[in-house]
């Protein structure tokens, strides 16, 4: 479901308190207690809300014009707040928050953002490269309630960036006939490992001299790794690794992999795509792949240019 970044308006204050209340109250309750819980949800109704909303610079996420999230930046980088309506945890509303303040701290010269994430929201955290500088004991309320202070650095240099501001990646796309795309999991290890090294040898010959993959000895441990760190890149808007699925998610027919090209020019956004699919997938699929993938690539990502040098010879390039 795609999820789209606007700022926050006047109206917007009793969706976000809403938002934030249920994340305390649900996502966080693993890890507090429940006088914590109320301590952290106490506060002074709405209006004081709009107050807090307005003192800094506030972005709400929506999906299907439904507010799931929000989050916040001030003048020297702090975030303050992240939360996300438990309804819509793990569809990329985070992610895609936080893809929008570092894009907004790289263009107002911030070098370094800085939270005060909760127990809760501390992988999640680190998964997007922050670290944690120290472990505090903050009271709300006469409760003590442990958090932790960290801080990620901000590459403020726009040659280097890809993707432009705002943008926010697909998180489920259909193909039709049964078969979509969404971003791949460390989970899908059990599908992934009979689909690679069945395709071991073809894989190879494609992609063995440039990423040396997918090793002949590949164990189930080093694919949640690999698994793992494509996830973690997606997060990150770094790389793109999609996973092409039938309906039921039992098998996997193949993968997309989408990588940066680095031009030095902000106006040309390049990359480098490659795809592949096993001999058991569609026989439909292996054939419109090619075309299905451009089209795609060209109708929902802001590229200028996409270079397929591995799939030239196996699929027939549209122009």
């Amino acid at each position: 479901m795609a999820t789209t970044i606007r700022s926050y308006e006047p109206q917007d204050a009793q969706a976000t308190l809403s938002i934030f209340q249920h994340a305390v109250r649900t996502t966080a309750a693993a890890d507090y207690s429940p006088e914590q819980i109320a301590a952290w949800t106490a506060g002074d109704g709405v209006q004081a809300w709009e107050s807090r909303r307005e003192a800094t610079d506030t972005w709400i996420a929506e999906q299907n014009g439904v507010i799931v999230g929000f989050s916040d930046l001030d003048g020297t980088g702090y975030i303050d707040m992240m939360f996300v309506h438990p309804a819509s945890c793990r569809t990329g509303v985070a992610s895609a928050l936080l893809d929008h303040i570092r894009n907004l701290a790289a263009e107002r010269g911030i070098g370094e953002l800085t939270v005060n994430a909760s127990i809760t929201a501390r992988v999640f955290f680190e998964r997007h490269g922050f670290t944690v500088q120290a472990t505090q004991q903050i009271e709300l309320s006469a409760v003590k309630l442990t958090n932790y202070r960290m801080i990620a650095p901000v590459d403020t240099s726009a040659a280097t960036r890809w993707l432009p501001l705002g943008f926010v990646h697909p998180v489920h796309v259909e193909w039709g006939e049964g078969v979509h795309l969404r971003p791949i999991r460390a989970s899908d290890v059990d599908i992934d490992m009979p689909a690679v090294m069945g395709s071991q040898e073809m894989l190879w010959e494609m992609f063995g001299e440039a990423w040396g993959w997918p090793p002949a000895t590949m164990t189930a441990e080093q694919d949640v790794e690999d698994l793992q760190r494509h996830a973690d890149e997606m997060e990150r808007h770094e790389s793109f690794n999609y996973a092409i699925l039938p309906a039921d998610e039992t098998e996997l027919y193949g993968c997309i992999y989408i990588d940066p090209v680095n031009t030095g020019d902000s106006s040309c956004v390049e990359a480098e795509v490659a795809w592949w699919v096993t001999a058991s997938a569609p026989a439909w699929l292996a054939v419109r792949l090619g075309d299905l993938a451009l089209v795609w690539l060209r109708e929902e990502w802001p590229f200028t240019h996409v270079r397929t040098p591995f799939n030239q010879v196996r699929f027939r390039e549209t122009r």
